[in-house]
Formats: structure tokens, sequence, C-alpha cells
């Protein structure tokens, strides 16, 4: 039982991982889509006639590895609308959480402002002035 678990983690945090990596558009030379190509196997998914007569993507497992290929097709259809070019991983390195942009100009960095991006310019700031000279008067 502990092993699959352990596999479902180590799958999930893979698939975290090629996430993040896309929305981050990093490693999108050769390393990425040769990454992506294997872990997403692990996902089978397979196409459906859905209630309302729309085609649409299904995955073939339950459990963790059907939600994570459920994931996917999330991922599909966002890539099949435009709304993934709206996605993006926080710029915060201890966060990375992954939110939709919805600023005007599309060039939001941080999930919240009142936390990552907060803290961020908070560190900006405080660095700039500690370089200020000040001069006695």
């Amino acid at each position: 039982m502990y092993k699959r678990q352990d596999a479902d983690l180590d799958r999930a945090r893979e698939l975290r991982s090629l996430l993040r990596d896309a929305l981050a558009r990093t490693g999108l030379d050769d390393t990425l889509p040769h990454r992506a190509d294997a872990a997403l196997r692990a996902f089978p998914v397979r196409m459906r006639l859905s209630a309302t007569g729309h085609v649409e993507l299904a995955p073939e497992d339950d459990g963790v590895p059907g939600a994570l290929a459920t994931l996917l097709t999330v991922a599909v259809r966002r890539g099949a609308d435009g709304s993934w070019d709206r996605m993006r991983a926080c710029a915060a390195p201890d966060c990375r959480w992954v939110f939709y942009d919805d600023s005007r100009n599309g060039a939001g960095r941080w999930c919240s402002m009142s936390s990552c991006g907060n803290r961020a310019k908070t560190t900006r700031y405080r660095a700039r002035k500690a370089r200020e000279v000040r001069i006695p008067e």
C-alpha cells in the first residue's frame, strides 16, 4: 500500500514540476518535451462523448492517477481555448503556486499581491534603502 502511495506522490510531483516548467516557459528547448513524454504516459486518457454531446477527454484510471489525468485534461482544454497563456507560476521561489493571470496587460508575476508580491516588493525596497548613502547634516 505504501509503495503505491509513494509512487503516486512521485508521479504527482513530477507532473507538478512539468506543468510549472511549462507555465514558466523554462526548459522548452529539448529537455521539457522529452521529460514530459515519459511522464505523461503514466496518465492515459481517452476520448468520450459527454452527456451534452461534446467530445471530451476523460481519464482511463481511478484514484490518484485518474485525478492527475483529469488535471491534464484541464490543461489540454486551457491550451485549446487560449487561457493557458494566462496561467502563471508564482515568481516567488518559495511559492510557485499556479494562478490565472487576470491582469489587464497579462504581466502578473505573483499568486497574490498581499503575500508573495508584497514580500518581494518589500525586500527590494529594503535592499534599495540599505544601499542609499545618508549624508549627515
